[in-house]
């Protein structure tokens, strides 16, 4: 049987060990703190990232990446993209050439603006095979086996056909797509489309205004996906036919878009309120245990976008709005 690592003990990383266990295979997580990694293997729970959700014992962790990583076959990764680069740097010599990498991180890396396939072949060379899974699922739900549909974008039906064949099940239903760069950035924009929405909702604006903007929004998101693709790849991506569906309309854009929006426990939603009531960002940051991944990606979105010259007003400007360097009136008027 192929021997299957994940790569991050938080919420997502979690559940989906619980999905892969649940199919039959045995899953090495690894761990960055040692007593979440002791917790696991013996009580079967993950208080700290996923609580009230009773794990397999076919999930054993580890906070020592190297045992993690040296023999698997298949390795997922669910680490914050800002991660990715020095976990996969520590790991690199661990690493089987073979060995098939699905990416479950969603964002942009902001030092050099790089999604995460492209992160993982600066670090591991370009001829390392990755796929992505992305889509609407939150953590918690998913271990607790709702109906969750996600999206597997890979290089070819080879490849989505590994990926899919260990991952899908009753509960879990995988849609195929050769849209690896569309995928990935729908990732990162959704996270800051959630957060602007909620900043509107905590700044008093209302139902209308917020529905405007999301219109809007997904207007630009839709021509940055124009824009970033190539003539050549917007070309393969029309001939798949319908079996392959639109990226913006299927589950890793609208579909991821619609959940973190519209959610009351979106970590994005909790923080884009607090914005929108008047607290600095830096009060926020220093009062919650984490970081949203939608700050990071508002703030390498502003730079792609200038560094791209590309006319996205919204989107360029959220990061301004987000660090008080742009009132949210003037921001709105964007909308208009």
């Amino acid at each position: 049987m192929k021997k299957i690592c994940i790569l991050g003990s938080g919420a997502f990383g979690t559940a989906i060990a619980t999905v892969l266990t649940h199919n039959q295979y045995d899953v090495m997580l690894w761990a960055r703190e040692p007593e979440v990694a002791a917790e696991i293997n013996q009580l079967h729970t993950n208080a700290t990232f996923l609580p009230g959700i009773t794990l397999s014992e076919k999930i054993t962790a580890t906070d020592n990446l190297a045992l993690a990583v040296g023999s698997a076959d298949y390795i997922f990764i669910a680490v914050p993209v800002a991660y990715i680069r020095s976990v996969l740097g520590q790991a690199k010599q661990s690493i089987k050439s073979n060995t098939l990498i699905v990416l479950l991180s969603k964002g942009i890396e902001q030092t050099t603006l790089l999604l995460p396939t492209e992160i993982v072949k600066s670090v591991l060379g370009q001829n390392h095979k990755t796929v992505v899974v992305a889509g609407p699922s939150f953590a918690q739900e998913l271990a607790q086996r709702s109906l969750t549909g996600l999206v597997i974008a890979g290089p070819d039906d080879q490849i989505i056909k590994q990926v899919r064949d260990i991952m899908q099940n009753e509960f879990l239903v995988m849609q195929p797509s050769y849209d690896m760069l569309g995928v990935q950035l729908c990732g990162a924009v959704k996270n800051a489309i959630a957060l602007g929405s909620a900043l509107l909702d905590g700044a008093g604006y209302s139902s209308n205004t917020q529905s405007l903007f999301l219109v809007k929004v997904l207007t630009e998101l839709r021509q940055l996906l124009l824009m970033v693709e190539s003539f050549e790849e917007l070309d393969r991506l029309v001939s798949m036919g319908p079996s392959y569906p639109d990226t913006f309309q299927g589950f890793a854009g609208i579909g991821d878009i619609m959940l973190t929006t519209y959610s009351p426990t979106s970590r994005n939603v909790k923080v884009g309120k607090l914005i929108g009531q008047g607290q600095s960002i830096e009060a926020i940051l220093e009062s919650v245990p984490f970081v949203p991944e939608s700050i990071n990606s508002a703030a390498a979105l502003e730079q792609l976008i200038k560094q791209q010259g590309f006319d996205l007003p919204i989107l360029l400007s959220l990061n301004k709005v987000i660090h008080n360097k742009m009132v949210i009136k003037d921001w709105v008027n964007y909308f208009k």
